[in-house]
């Protein structure tokens, strides 16, 4: 999977608050021992390819429906969004494989900086 999930359980060493810091800790080893089951992300890209050629003649319909009697704020809004999905529509896989390469180069730079990195290897020694 691409998520990790951290619980931080805090306990009091106060005698009065023994039994709210036992409970806490029965919960926390009780959340411990839940198993998640990651997935890969698939996505079939006819299906997007075939939505986005779908909403983008919704869109020109809606265009040409406005004709010039139409607001000229909504005509552009209704452009900018053709064109981004035109270009949605004509990105490749090796771009979007390029995107999610960098993206995530740029997760983990991120968690070594914040000091995250480590425990996050430590978690998954576990």
């Amino acid at each position: 999977g691409n998520t990790i999930t951290v619980m931080i359980a805090t306990i009091s060493p106060a005698d009065r608050n023994f039994e709210e810091s036992l409970n806490t800790l029965q919960y926390a080893n009780r959340a411990k021992n839940i198993q998640n089951k990651s997935k890969k992300n698939e996505t079939n890209p006819s299906a997007i390819m075939k939505e986005l050629r779908e909403e983008i003649e919704r869109l020109k319909d809606e265009l040409g429906k406005a004709g010039g009697s139409g607001d000229p704020e909504q005509l552009r809004n209704l452009n900018v969004k053709i064109s981004d999905l035109e270009y949605a529509k004509k990105q490749t896989w090796e771009e979007k494989q390029r995107l999610s390469k960098m993206f995530e180069e740029t997760r983990w730079s991120s968690l070594a900086k914040n000091g995250l990195l480590q425990f996050r290897m430590n978690l998954m020694r576990k």
